[in-house]
Parts: structure tokens; sequence; C-alpha cells
């Protein structure tokens, strides 16, 4: 990860975006699947915000704002929102559902464990919910050739966070 320049505290929103991120680099199926990560650390030495097709299979993931809401005096309702492009060779639908298919099983293992949920909550614990939306399908995403197949879609982290 790159180092940081501002000398602020680590935000409850880059731990848990952190964390999300480390789940699904970390993920057996997803290290085989996924050629390049889009993750925003300076960690490639790359610029993350392009898609070069090369790098094909890829994962972008990207914070984006939600509303907050007050729960207490001291507290708010603060989600987290990231959104989560998966950008597969070919025009085979397949491919991309199932490799949306792995980034959800590595979210929601199925196993009653919530290992995410709780691997979130070691470094924010006040987190409440996960929740994934399906991916939205676009063939030939602009700035790529033909033959990409796009599919985005968003990751909602609940969570409460001090005013």
């Amino acid at each position: 990860m790159a180092n940081k320049t501002l000398g602020l505290p680590d935000s409850p929103r880059k731990l848990v975006y952190r964390k999300l991120v480390s789940i699904l680099r970390g993920n057996a199926k997803l290290k085989h699947a996924v050629r390049t990560w889009k993750v925003f650390d300076a960690s490639s030495g790359a610029d993350d915000a392009a898609i070069a097709e090369g790098e094909l299979p890829a994962v972008r993931l990207l914070p984006f704002g939600q509303g907050a809401t007050p729960e207490t005096p001291t507290t708010q309702n603060s989600p987290l929102g990231i959104r989560v492009e998966v950008y597969t060779d070919g025009y085979n639908l397949d491919d991309l559902l199932d490799l949306w298919g792995a980034i959800e099983a590595a979210i929601f293992t199925g196993d009653g464990a919530e290992n995410a949920r709780t691997a979130i909550k070691s470094v924010w614990p006040n987190t409440q919910a996960i929740r994934l939306s399906q991916p939205g399908i676009t063939p030939n995403p602009p700035d790529l050739p033909n033959g990409v197949l796009c599919g985005v879609g968003t990751l909602i982290v609940e969570m409460t966070v001090p005013h």
C-alpha cells in the first residue's frame, strides 16, 4: 500500500474498504481467475483508473458516497458504497457471471460463518450488514476494444461511525 501523505488518522471507511479488498484478493478462486486488480493503493505503479486489454480479466473496486443519517447524538449511520466492476475478455456471459459469483462467494461464504462480516468487524466493530447487488452488464464498454464484457454492481457496508 502507498505511504500516507496527509498524516491523518485512519478513517472507518478506509479500514473497511482495505479489509474488503484484502478479503477478495486473498480468495483462492479469485487469485486464480483475476489477472488485474484496480484498488487504488498505488501498489502496481499503474494507472488504476483505466482498464487495458491485456489486463483482463480484471476487477476494479472504487468507494462512492452514500447518505449518512444521525443514529444518536454522537453517532451516525454512514454506509460505505463500493462500485464493483468486473471485466472479461470475449462475449461469453458465463465467464462474467462466474466471476461475479466468485466475488459473491468470497463475501457470503454460505456456511453461516459470516467470514467477511467478521473480518470487517475486526477493523470496524460497528458494522451491521453487507449487501451486494447483482451486476448490470455492458458489452463493449467505452475505451476498450470490442469483445469485452463489463459487469457493474454495488457493495454496501452498513456501519455506524462517531460524529
